[in-house]
């Protein structure tokens, strides 16, 4: 039976309709994941295209499939051109395999009901994750930890933090690209029950050998690790201050420990302002340079916190309910 999902608040679909299979599961359907592994090896579709495109063929696989002529017509040249090049059999057959040798591994769409809106409204959504683990993470109240200092006193207050953060409801979200963040993700798993989220620019199942155990740990936690593009595909999504706001646009409030006065972290946290997102700065010793860029983004508006108080008065929590012990 077919049941039709209401669009998302602020997105106008144009009579798209979108359907979830109550009997049928799609990570069995060989033409489904096809379509997805091409649509989430292109960077920089715009969403509107994208819908439109899956609302005049009828439907994912349809528009995969659809002459070229028609994807150059509502994708343009760029996006055409980057869809044919897309149709990878090896990516193809590495995403299946993946899906069933992980139980908890799902291929998570744009058109699915519980995608996470965040993307939408900042408009930097992907037409799918590829993701392990817990996905209703994302519906809680994330919070993004990320800067480049690697000083004694920064990544300190980045382990304190994350681990108070943690305590107090908060979804802690992580890029894993510098030392300060996996000090973070550590300082989080030691904890029996970690429902934090990892992101990594590229596919799922190509996490480099050291930070292997890393995310082992974290899925056995109850936590969520996030790829970009599918398993099987070869490179990054894209550069790490890209990245980054990729990341940015899937969290609701930014929190830095530490950046240098030049990091890519002001960027995202300029973005974020701009989405009405909420901005948190740890402040430094005025002799440490990864206290710089904290202390010029709260004189640009970023707010000041010393404790996890700080961000409570500031950045409700918002409860989920997880249906799970770990022990």
């Amino acid at each position: 039976m077919k049941r039709a999902l209401p669009c998302f608040p602020g997105i106008c679909y144009n009579g798209l309709k979108r359907f979830e299979e109550d009997d049928i599961d799609m990570t069995e359907n060989g033409a489904w994941i096809r379509a997805w592994c091409a649509f989430g090896s292109v960077s920089g579709l715009p969403m509107g295209d994208f819908l439109r495109l899956i609302r005049e063929t009828g439907g994912p696989e349809e528009a995969a499939d659809a002459p070229y002529a028609t994807h150059l017509k509502i994708l343009g040249a760029k996006g055409a051109d980057a869809l044919r090049r897309a149709r990878d059999e090896e990516v193809f057959e590495a995403t299946k395999a993946w899906l069933e040798r992980c139980p908890d591994a799902h291929v998570w769409t744009v058109l699915d009901e519980d995608f996470p809106v965040r993307f939408l409204h900042a408009e930097r959504s992907p037409p799918c994750l590829f993701v392990r683990g817990d996905r209703r993470l994302l519906s809680g109240t994330v919070l993004l930890v990320a800067g480049d200092g690697a000083d004694e006193e920064t990544l300190y207050n980045t382990a304190e933090f994350s681990r108070s953060v943690l305590e107090a409801g908060y979804v802690p979200s992580y890029a894993n690209r510098s030392a300060l963040e996996k000090v973070g993700i550590r300082a989080i798993i030691s904890s029996p029950y970690s429902p934090a989220v990892v992101w990594t620019p590229g596919a799922p199942d190509r996490i480099a050998g050291s930070d292997l155990p890393l995310c082992a740990q974290l899925l056995q936690r109850g936590g969520l690790f996030v790829g970009f593009r599918p398993p099987g595909f070869d490179g990054d999504r894209t550069d790490d201050g890209t990245f980054y706001l990729d990341v940015a646009a899937g969290a609701d409030a930014l929190l830095v420990p530490g950046c240098a006065r030049n990091s890519y972290v002001r960027e995202v946290a300029a973005e974020m302002i701009r989405w009405g997102r909420d901005v948190f700065a740890v402040p430094g010793s005025i002799h440490a340079p990864s206290s710089k860029g904290p202390h010029l983004l709260i004189r640009q508006g970023a707010k000041l916190v010393e404790s996890v108080r700080d961000l409570t008065e500031e950045l409700p929590v918002k409860t989920f309910l997880i249906e799970k012990e770990f022990v």
